[in-house]
């Protein structure tokens, strides 16, 4: 349970980090929820596409899987020295 923590932990700072970096979009921060959820038709989908939201999603997501695999890694390999 305690891995579970630090994984989670660390992808949620791995959002964040992602977040920071990649997520302004013409001198502002795109919210969190259009981030988080997809777009809901075909136009609302080419908009994203052009917009660069898709790829700015795609960095944040692996920053976001980084920071869960870098949190596994260090607790398996903090749990193999005891």
């Amino acid at each position: 349970m305690k891995t579970l923590g630090i994984v989670l932990a660390c992808a949620a700072l791995g959002f964040l980090i992602g977040y920071g970096i990649f997520g302004e979009l013409a001198g502002r921060y795109v919210s969190i929820s259009t981030i988080l959820t997809g777009p809901d038709g075909i136009i609302e989908k080419g908009i994203h596409g052009i917009a660069g939201i898709d790829t700015m999603r795609t960095r944040i997501l692996m920053c976001t899987v980084g920071g869960a695999l870098l949190g596994l890694v260090v607790t398996l390999w903090k749990g193999k020295k005891r």
